[in-house]
């Protein structure tokens, strides 16, 4: 009988835990659903607010898991876009509102983004045909391709999408690497019929040193363009006369557009502020494989540089420049390092900060002329050359030592709870003159040492917390030799023998004047008191 009990039980604890998964399941798809609705109808924190809480109900759901991806590969955070769609591709369940075809694309763009060519193609060879059957996932694979150097089966792989999906891009592409005149006679027709449906990358093309038709596919983008890169095509790559009084179109902050054709133009024409007067956002491609690794952002009078030559989706390098071109800060990320500077009047800097690495935050301020950092050797205007130039925007110093050797007031602080400063250096010509910190992390400072010549030779302590110093330490080529502390009460003088090691007190029970009592330290640690008369 209790056998049949306990079968019973763990028969009806199964059917619940079924009936509750189920439920969850449900509410997950009835989520997903609305968070569709909130993405079509471009309600954004609606839409990232119902994908978190679907989630707490079922963290399989395909779609679900597709809509965390689709936010990371807007915000540009490809390797966790990566890891989205790929938890959704792989969860086993089938999406409602979205394609798996589309997820296995976003996959395949993600990884040719982060340059994971090796990955993709094998993942291509994994995957049935039936399943990556999808212009998208077919253009990535063949860009992976060449950029492993297979561009035979790369070429093979164009052909395919040529007659599969009669695609531009894949004529492009051929036109690009192979002596085939009969590839841009087609794309020639293509476009003459659906219009140039891909600019950048017929650009990037005649950009190309590659090129196997420079001067047809040339052409064929200026029948269709009249851009930044027709300048560049018109000026450099067919030697054509052009109106350099004019100001190319650039401003589809769409588009991406090739950084040599941007340096090109300002090298002739330094003025930036006339060039981007009517531009709020630009995308540039420093390397030629499409992707943007330099942006440039106008917000309010100031303008923003963010250069992401590692290509994951953060910038490493961010500057700030005045509506007069004169640089207001410099920030590097690396890892979890990050160091901003802050200048007053280039090349002169206010303050640093550096936080991650071995502590949690460090911020310099500097005396006035004490500290300058250049970002470029020369005369000629600085935005310009750094334009020129911006993989070499990372001035080089090992660490910390190089900004240690000016005068400046570090503050050391810790994460808790929020960041408060717990320790301060003030330096001057390289040498620490006074510390502070901050012994009970309650956002005051209650201890100050003074120094010289690297050495203590006076400090302050604030024991009751209540913002006046009680104790004073005193010191003797830089070793500690005491202290006096002023109770409210009572006064302690305490004294340390540095030769024999020996440590005498001295108490001042009623503040008077006069001693009361002298106390010897043993060499067990207890203490000798000897009473002293009036």
């Amino acid at each position: 009988m209790k056998k049949k009990l306990i079968l019973i039980l763990i028969f009806l604890s199964i059917i619940g835990s079924a009936v509750a998964q189920s439920q969850d399941t449900e509410l997950a798809r009835l989520y997903a659903r609305y968070a569709w609705d909130a993405y079509g109808s471009s309600r954004w924190q609606e839409f990232s607010d119902l994908v978190e809480k679907g989630l707490e109900y079922d963290g399989l759901n395909p779609d679900l898991l597709s809509f965390k991806g689709l936010e990371a590969r807007s915000a540009g955070h490809y390797e966790e876009a990566r890891q989205w769609f790929s938890k959704a591709f792989y969860s086993g369940y089938q999406a409602q509102h979205i394609k798996s075809r589309d997820i296995l694309a976003w996959l395949f763009e993600m990884h040719f983004r982060l340059g994971n060519d090796s990955e993709l193609e094998s993942l291509y060879y994994t995957i049935n045909e039936i399943t990556r059957d999808s212009q998208e996932i077919l253009f990535y694979t063949v860009m992976s391709l060449h950029r492993l150097g297979r561009t035979e089966r790369a070429v093979k792989l164009a052909e395919e999408g040529v007659y599969r999906y009669q695609d531009q891009r894949f004529l492009i592409l051929l036109s690009l690497w192979t002596d085939d005149k009969s590839y841009p006679g087609i794309l020639s027709e293509y476009i003459e019929r659906q219009g140039l449906l891909y600019p950048d990358l017929l650009a990037r093309a005649v950009l190309s040193e590659e090129n196997k038709n420079p001067s047809v596919l040339a052409y064929l983008y200026l029948e269709q363009e009249n851009d930044l890169n027709s300048w560049y095509i018109r000026k450099t790559v067919l030697n054509l006369p052009v109106d350099d009084t004019d100001i190319p179109d650039f401003t589809d902050s769409r588009r991406i557009w090739p950084l040599k054709t941007l340096q090109s133009f300002v090298k002739e024409h330094p003025d930036m502020g006339l060039l981007m007067s009517e531009l709020s956002y630009v995308s540039l491609d420093s390397s030629g494989d499409g992707i943007v690794d330099f942006s440039i952002l106008k917000k309010g009078d100031e303008m923003i540089w963010e250069l992401d030559f590692d290509q994951d989706g953060i910038a490493d390098t961010r500057m700030v420049w005045d509506e007069f071109s004169v640089l207001q800060s410099v920030t590097y990320i690396q890892d979890d390092l990050k160091r901003s500077f802050y200048y007053y009047d280039y090349p002169y800097i206010e303050r640093v900060d550096i936080s991650g690495g071995l502590r949690n935050f460090r911020e310099y301020h500097y005396l006035p002329g004490s500290f300058t950092f250049l970002m470029a050797e020369g005369d000629d205007a600085l935005h310009v050359q750094l334009l020129m130039e911006p993989a070499g925007n990372a001035p080089v110093f090992t660490y910390e030592s190089d900004i240690l050797k000016n005068c400046f007031s570090l503050i050391d602080s810790v994460t808790e709870d929020e960041m408060k400063p717990f320790r301060e250096y003030t330096v001057v010509d390289g040498m620490i003159r006074r510390f502070r910190e901050d012994s009970n992390f309650d956002g005051q400072f209650d201890r100050t040492v003074l120094l010289e010549n690297w050495l203590p030779y006076e400090g302050y302590r604030d024991i009751d917390s209540d913002g006046e110093f009680d104790l004073k330490e005193k010191y003797i080529s830089g070793r500690f030799a005491g202290f006096v502390y002023e109770g409210r009460e009572s006064r302690l003088e305490e004294y340390q023998d540095l030769w024999s090691r020996r440590r005498y007190q001295l108490w001042d029970f009623s503040k008077n004047g006069f001693y009361d009592a002298l106390l010897e330290q043993k060499g067990d640690g207890s203490w000798d008191e000897l009473l002293i008369e009036q």
